[in-house]
C-alpha cells in the first residue's frame, strides 16, 4: 500500500478527533451537570488518538506495520473509526464565537436525553474500532520481536557450554570486575544520591538522552560514584518488565593500554552471557582466529544488542586510556549511530579538552563541583572517622573538628579525605599535635602526597621506594597488578642488593605492605580465572596496586623531583632497567634451587594436561622463581630495543650469561620455562610477536656446538647480533671458526611435542639456519651477523637460504642493508651450478619480487633451470619439501605454479607484491613459460606450463611424467640411493 495514501488516512481520522475532543472539552468545562456520556467519549477518543498519532509517527518513518493493508483496507478498521468520530461530530452543533457563552446555551437546547442512544451506540463502535487498531499493532509489535530475536539470534544452537566458554575466553582482554568490587565495597552509603535527584539522570534513564557526560577534577570521587550508579541501573533492570541490561567497564591507568577493544569486548561478552547466546557474527570471528577489528566489534554488538529493550552502558575514566583517540570514536558511535538507539552510555572523566571537544557534543554534561557533593563530602568524612578505630577513640569536640576542617578544605576531593584520614591515624594521640595538624592542613594533593612520603619513617623509606618502583614495572610488562607474593620477594632481592638493613627484623606480608605505604598503595585480594579448552579455574590472590591515579602522576612528576620528597621520584627508564636487572639476576639464580615447589608441573599424563596448565598460571602469581624466568626473556628483548639509562651500565653481559646453556643454570631454566609455556601469559603481552622463536623451545641433536646454541639463543632475543659480537668478541680465530662452520642438528615444533606439526627438522651450519629460519623476523638486522661471520661462511649457499623468504623492507630499499644484496656484494653466484634449484627460481615460486628483481639485476638466467647433477636436499627438509620439485620448472613457470605450503603462504611469507608482478617482471626480462623434460632415451624437450593454456592431451601425458622425473634423483632413475652431500643444508 501506498505509504502516502496511507499517511493521509491517519492524519484525516486524527483531524476529526481533534474535533471531537475540542467539543467534549468546552462543554465539560461550561457545565458542571454536563452528561457522563461526554466524559467517555472524551477518554475513549483520546486513547484513539494517542494509537492514531503512532501510528502516524510510524508510516511517517518508513517503518510501516506489517498489519497496514488490512488497517487501511476498503472498509477496514480505520475507515470504520473516521466514520463513528464524524457521526459523533455530528451530534454537537458548529462552534460559534464566543465559547462559554454559547457552550451554555447550545448545551441548554441540545436536547441530550434524544441523542443518548446514538451516542452511546457511537461510543461502543468506537472503543471495538480502537481495540482492533490496537490488537492489530500490538500482534505487529510481537512478530517483531521474534524476528529480532531470529535475526540476532541466528545461533550456533549445537555450541556445548564448553564451546561457549571457549569464545568468550577468547573474546575477554580484560576483566574489570574486580576493580567494580572494590569500588562499590568504598562507597560510602547516602553518598552520590544528588545525581539520581537531577533533571538529566531522569531523561537519560527514560531515553530522553542517550549520553551522560560526569566530569570532575582528580580525586572527586568519579570511579566511586561510577559503581554506586551501575548498582542502581542494576536494580533498576530488574524492575523493568521488557529485556533490559547494564554493563559496566573502568578504563584503568595501569592497564597501559588503548582501552576501545578491551571495552568493546568486555561489553559484547557480558551480554552474550546475559541471553545465553552467541550471534553468527561473533562465532565466525572466533573461527578466524585474528584480531577483530573496532569495526567488527561495532557489528557484532549492534547485532547483540537487537535482543534488548534498552542497554546501561558505564564506562569509567575515559582520561586513563593510553591512547584514548580511538575509545573517543567509539563512544561517539554508541551515543549517535542510529543502529544503536537503545544505547544508554554514561562516561565519566578528567575535564580534558580532547575528551570535552567529543562529550560536549553528543551528551549531556554533568559537574561533580557543585554543593551537593560538598554535602557528600560531609557524610563521607563522618563516616570515615566513626568507622576508624583510631579517630574514634578521640573525644568528641576533637572528632567535630576534624569533620569541620577536613569537610570544609576538601574542595570536592575525596582522594584527599582520605589521605588526609590516613595522616591523621599515625598522629601520637596528643590534642595539641592533633589540633595543629588539622590547622595546617595541606590545600592540593601534591601537597598532601608530600607531607605522606617525609612523614614514612626512615627505616621504611627503601622498602616504600622499592615497592611503588617494583608495582609500576610489573604493570608495564604484564598490564596487571603484581601479586603480594612475588612484590614482597622482589623488595626483599633488592633491598638485599643494595645492603640496606634496616628492615631486617620485619616480617615481609601484606601487613608490612600496608602500615609502610599506607594511602600510597592499597592491598586488597583479587580475583583471577583462566579458561583452557572448557575448563576453567578461579582463584583470589592478594594484589598491590597504586591506590590512585595521582599517586603514579605525582611519582613520575618534576614536582616531586623539585621538593623534598624528592627521595621517592621514580624514573620510568631506570626503574625498569633496575628492575629488568633483578629479574635477570634472579631467573640464573633460579638455575641453582635445589627446591621447586611447582617442578611437578610438567604435563606428564595427558588427562592431566588441563589442570596442570591452569596450576601453572597460578605458579606465575605465586612461586617468585617461575615468575623470574618467565620474566627474565620479557625483561632481556625490552631492554634491548631502547637504550639502557646514564650510570647503569649495560645489561648485554647479563643476558648473555642468561642465555649461555654453557652456564649451570641454563638447563634448570629451559625446564622451567618450558613447563610453562602451555599457557604462555607472559607472552600475549609482547615478548614474542607472531612466529618469533622462544629459545627453549628449540631441540638440539647431542653433537651441536653448545657456542652455536648459545649464538641461536642470543640472535632470537636480538636480531642486531650485538650480544653475539660482544659474545664471541674475546674469543680465539679457531673458536670463532668453529661456531660458524661446525654443523648443528636442531627441531623445532609450533604445536606440542606429541601433535609435532608444522614443525621443521635442520641439518647444517649455523649461518644457514639463521638464513633459511623463516621466523627470523628482522631479515634486515641480518647483516650484522653476515658482517661478523663473512669469513666463515659460503656467500652461495646463504644466498639459497636467504632468497625464498627474505622480507624487503624499507631499509631494503636502497640496498644498503638488504642481506640479499650483502651477500650478492660477498660473491654469492646467482646461477645453477652445484643447485638442485636455482635462486631465481626458489625466489619466484615463492613470488618474492624484490628479490627476484635483485637476483634478475645482478645477472641471472631468466630461463635457467636447476643443476641435475648439483646439491639434492632431502625431501624431508624445509628446501627440499618446498623446492625440489620446481628444478625442471622454468622461473616463470615456477612463479605462476607457486609453493602449496601451508606454512609458507599462512605463516611465515607475506610476498610484498602478487603473483601478476614477479610474472610480469620475468617476462619483460625475457622469461618464458616452459616445463624441460629430460627423458631417459635422451630426448629432451620443453612444454608449456602451467596456468598459461590449456595443455594438449599429448602434453598432459608429459607434464605427468615431468612431475615423476622431478621429484628427486633416485625417483627419476628408478631407484637406488640419493647422492646427499653431507655438507647439504636443509629444512623442514
Amino acid at each position: 500500500m501506498d505509504p502516502f495514501s496511507t499517511a493521509a488516512g491517519v492524519i484525516a481520522v486524527i483531524q476529526i478527533a481533534d474535533r471531537v475532543i475540542s467539543f467534549c472539552k468546552e462543554y465539560l468545562e461550561a457545565a458542571r451537570d454536563a452528561p457522563s456520556d461526554l466524559r467517555l467519549i472524551l477518554v475513549e477518543t483520546s486513547m484513539l488518538k494517542t494509537i492514531l498519532d503512532s501510528l502516524d509517527f510510524l508510516t511517517s518513518c518508513q517503518h510501516q506495520p506489517a498489519s497496514s493493508n488490512y488497517l487501511f483496507s476498503s472498509g477496514g478498521p480505520i475507515e470504520a473509526c473516521r466514520k463513528t468520530l464524524a457521526e459523533l461530530c455530528q451530534l454537537f452543533p458548529s462552534k460559534g464565537n464566543s465559547k462559554k457563552s454559547k457552550a451554555k446555551v447550545t448545551l441548554t437546547a441540545l436536547a441530550w436525553p434524544l441523542k443518548e442512544g446514538k451516542a452511546r451506540k457511537l461510543l461502543s463502535d468506537l472503543a471495538q474500532h480502537k481495540s482492533t487498531v490496537s490488537l492489530a499493532l500490538t500482534s505487529d509489535m510481537s512478530r517483531d520481536i521474534k524476528d529480532v530475536k531470529h535475526a540476532v539470534m541466528q545461533l550456533r544452537t549445537t555450541l556445548t557450554d564448553s564451546e561457549k566458554r571457549e569464545v568468550y575466553s577468547w573474546l575477554r582482554h580484560t576483566d574489570p570486575s574486580s576493580l567494580h568490587h572494590r569500588c562499590c565495597i568504598q562507597h560510602e552509603a547516602g553518598t552520590g544520591d544528588w545525581i539520581l535527584r537531577s533533571n538529566e539522570w531522569q531523561n537519560w534513564l527514560e531515553g530522553r538522552r542517550r549520553c551522560l557526560w560526569l566530569h570532575g577534577i582528580p580525586g572527586a570521587g568519579k570511579t566511586i560514584l561510577a559503581s554506586h550508579l551501575v548498582t542502581v541501573l542494576k536494580d533498576h533492570c530488574k524492575e523493568c518488565t521488557v529485556p533490559t541490561a547494564c554493563v559496566y567497564y573502568y578504563c584503568y591507568f595501569s592497564n597501559r593500554q588503548d582501552e576501545s577493544s578491551p571495552f568493546l569486548r568486555w561489553l559484547i561478552e557480558q551480554l552474550c552471557r546475559r541471553v545465553d547466546i552467541l550471534p553468527d557474527c561473533l562465532y565466525e570471528l572466533f573461527r578466524a582466529g585474528s584480531e577483530p577489528s573496532l569495526v567488527d566489534l561495532l557489528h557484532v554488538l549492534e547485532t547483540v544488542i537487537k535482543g534488548f529493550e534498552r542497554v546501561y552502558i558505564v564506562i569509567d575514566a575515559l582520561d586513563e586510556s593510553l591512547p584514548r583517540d580511538d575509545l573517543l570514536r567509539v563512544v561517539r558511535d554508541l551515543a549517535t549511530d542510529t543502529r544503536l538507539q537503545n544505547v544508554s552510555l554514561l562516561a565519566t572523566s578528567r575535564q580534558y579538552i580532547d575528551i570535552e571537544n567529543v562529550m560536549l557534543e553528543i551528551s549531556a554534561p554533568i559537574s561533580m563541583r557543585n554543593s551537593l557533593l560538598d554535602e557528600d563530602i560531609c557524610l563521607f568524612v563522618k563516616a570515615q572517622i566513626a568507622n576508624n578505630w583510631r579517630l574514634k577513640r578521640w573525644p568528641s569536640d576533637l572528632q567535630r573538628e576534624a569533620e569541620d576542617a577536613l569537610a570544609t578544605k576538601a574542595k570536592g576531593m575525596f582522594r584527599w579525605v582520605v589521605c588526609q584520614i590516613d595522616v591523621l591515624q599515625r598522629l601520637q594521640p596528643n590534642r595539641d599535635m592533633i589540633s595543629n595538624a588539622l590547622a595546617t592542613l595541606p590545600e592540593t594533593l601534591d601537597e598532601t602526597y608530600e607531607r605522606v612520603f617525609l612523614q614514612i619513617p626512615k627505616t621504611a623509606r627503601g622498602f616504600v621506594h622499592s615497592a611503588i618502583k617494583w608495582i609500576y614495572a610489573h604493570s608495564f610488562h604484564l598490564g596487571n597488578n603484581i601479586t603480594c607474593p612475588i612484590l614482597l620477594d622482589i623488595i626483599r632481592k633488592d633491598l638485599a642488593s643494595r645492603d640496606r638493613t634496616t628492615t631486617t627484623g620485619y616480617l615481609f606480608n601484606e601487613d608490612l605492605l600496608r602500615d609502610f605505604c599506607g594511602c600510597l598503595v592499597s592491598v586488597a585480594p583479587e580475583r583471577r580465572d583462566s579458561t583452557y579448552e572448557g575448563t576453567t579455574l578461579e582463584w583470589t590472590v592478594p594484589t598491590a596496586r597504586f591506590a590512585h591515579y595521582t599517586v603514579w602522576e605525582f611519582l613520575e612528576s618534576d614536582r616531586i623531583r623539585d621538593g623534598p620528597a624528592d627521595f621517592f621520584a621514580v624514573d620510568k627508564e631506570v626503574a625498569l632497567v633496575e628492575y629488568s636487572r633483578l629479574v635477570l639476576t634472579a631467573a640464573m639464580d633460579v638455575g641453582h634451587t635445589t627446591y621447586l615447589k611447582y617442578a611437578n608441573l610438567h604435563p606428564d599424563a595427558e588427562d592431566r594436561r588441563h589442570e596442570q596448565i591452569l596450576e601453572a598460571e597460578q605458579a606465575l602469581e605465586n612461586d617468585p622463581n617461575v615468575y623470574y624466568v618467565m620474566l627474565s626473556i620479557l625483561c632481556a628483548k625490552r631492554v634491548l630495543t631502547k637504550p639502557l639509562a646514564p650510570g647503569f651500565g649495560c645489561l648485554n653481559a647479563t643476558i648473555i650469561d642468561l642465555l649461555d646453556t654453557n652456564k649451570s643454570h641454563f638447563g634448570t631454566l629451559v625446564r622451567v620455562a618450558d613447563m610453562m609455556d602451555c599457557h604462555t601469559i607472559w607472552l600475549h603481552d609482547g615478548c614474542n610477536e607472531e612466529n618469533e622463536r622462544v629459545f627453549y623451545k628449540a631441540s638440539w641433536i647431542a653433537h651441536s656446538n653448545d657456542d652455536a646454541r648459545t649464538l641461536c639463543n642470543l640472535m632470537w632475543v636480538d636480531p642486531t647480533a650485538s650480544l653475539v659480537k660482544q659474545f664471541i668478541g674475546t674469543w680465539s680465530e679457531s673458536r670463532v671458526r668453529r661456531l660458524f662452520q661446525d654443523d648443528v642438528g636442531f627441531e623445532y615444533w609450533l604445536g606440542s611435542i606429541d601433535q609435532r606439526k608444522f614443525g621443521f627438522i635442520f641439518h647444517g651450519t649455523v649461518m644457514g639456519l639463521l638464513a633459511l629460519d623463516p621466523w627470523t623476523q628482522k631479515r634486515v638486522e641480518l647483516n650484522g651477523l653476515i658482517d661478523l661471520a663473512c669469513d666463515y661462511f659460503d656467500p652461495s649457499k646463504m644466498l639459497i637460504s636467504l632468497v625464498g623468504f627474505h622480507k624487503h623492507t624499507a631499509e631494503c630499499t636502497a640496498r644498503v642493508s638488504c642481506p640479499v644484496s650483502r651477500v650478492l656484494d660477498l660473491g654469492a653466484n646467482v646461477t645453477s651450478r652445484g643447485y638442485w634449484a636455482t635462486p631465481l627460481q626458489i625466489a619466484a615460486a615463492a613470488r618474492n619480487f624484490d628479490t627476484v628483481e635483485l637476483l634478475l639485476d645482478a645477472g641471472a638466467d631468466p630461463n635457467e633451470i636447476g643443476d641435475p647433477d648439483g646439491l639434492y636436499w632431502d625431501d624431508t627438509s624445509f628446501l627440499g619439501e618446498n623446492f625440489n620439485s620446481f628444478r625442471l620448472y622454468s622461473p616463470l613457470a615456477a612463479c605462476l605454479k607457486g609453493l602449496e605450503s601451508y606454512l609458507v603462504h599462512n605463516r611465515v611469507h607475506r610476498s610484498t607484491r602478487d603473483r601478476r608482478s614477479v610474472s610480469d617482471l620475468l617476462r619483460r626480462k625475457g622469461a618464458r613459460n616452459f616445463i624441460y623434460y629430460e627423458s631417459s632415451d635422451g630426448e629432451d624437450f620443453e612444454v608449456t606450463g602451467p596456468y598459461d593454456g590449456e595443455l594438449s592431451e599429448d602434453d598432459s601425458d608429459k607434464q605427468s611424467r615431468i612431475g615423476n622425473a622431478a621429484r628427486s634423483p633416485q625417483d627419476a632413475s628408478g631407484g637406488g640411493e640419493s647422492d646427499r652431500d653431507d655438507d647439504n643444508e636443509g629444512y623442514r
